[in-house]
């Protein structure tokens, strides 16, 4: 990073970086310079920044990303990520590549009406949900990979009844669960941006059969629903 680009606002120095890696990746993109936002392939509108954090690792970067659709979700999807590396730069590069990763597939994969009958979840009142997960990011020590869809199957029932209560077409569910050599367990359970009691309660049990790792290991998932008949044939 040069440093004129060293003095430019960290939000921009983030979606800069961003819109490098997504040009990369053939999607089109754009600066939309008033809502200090990228644009890409014309549906999503991306914000970015950071939350300082005092007391943290000096290496690690809090990131925050809002993801926009203007008719589906115009209040945004908000996920907080993680940036570790040495300098900036490398926190801000580490951070985007897990966006990029584990987020934006999910969600513009979302807004395609194809899906996966074997994936697909029915409510408590016979709505039928596309689902389309992220891939699981595995942290720590993994001797083997965990099911593929361990989350989703802890929270079927959960699941079953929480969507019943969303007036939208799209709801996302963010879920992080870890335990250390201890013993001790994180969690973290968020649906629509908000926590999510009861879902929080029962990934909490997922690490209950994993071996004791000698320091930690984790998993999280972003997954995104879609109720089915939305724009299809």
């Amino acid at each position: 990073m040069t440093p004129t680009q060293h003095e430019l606002p960290v939000y921009v120095q983030i979606l800069e970086a961003l819109k490098v890696k997504l040009l990369e990746q053939h999607y089109k993109v754009s600066w939309l310079k008033e809502e200090k936002t990228l644009l890409v392939d014309d549906v999503l509108e991306i914000a970015a920044d950071y939350e300082p954090t005092p007391d943290g690792h000096p290496f690690v970067m809090k990131l925050v990303y809002v993801v926009i659709h203007r008719e589906y979700f115009p209040k945004g999807i908000i996920e907080y990520l993680a940036g570790i590396g040495d300098n900036q730069e490398d926190r801000i590069d580490n951070g985007n590549q897990n966006f990029l990763q584990l987020i934006l597939p999910p969600i513009l994969d979302s807004l395609n009406p194809t899906h996966d009958p074997e994936m697909d979840l029915t409510d408590n009142e016979g709505n039928e949900w596309h689902v389309k997960s992220g891939d699981m990011g595995l942290q720590g020590e993994w001797e083997e990979q965990p099911e593929e869809e361990i989350i989703l199957l802890q929270l079927h029932e959960q699941l079953k009844e929480k969507l019943v209560e969303q007036p939208g077409p799209f709801c996302w569910l963010k879920v992080y669960t870890a335990i250390g050599n201890e013993g001790t367990k994180i969690h973290e359970c968020n649906f629509n941006n908000m926590h999510w009691e009861a879902g929080d309660e029962q990934i909490s049990k997922i690490p209950d059969s994993w071996d004791t790792p000698k320091v930690f290991k984790a998993i999280k998932q972003f997954v995104m629903l879609r109720r089915c008949g939305l724009d299809e044939a």
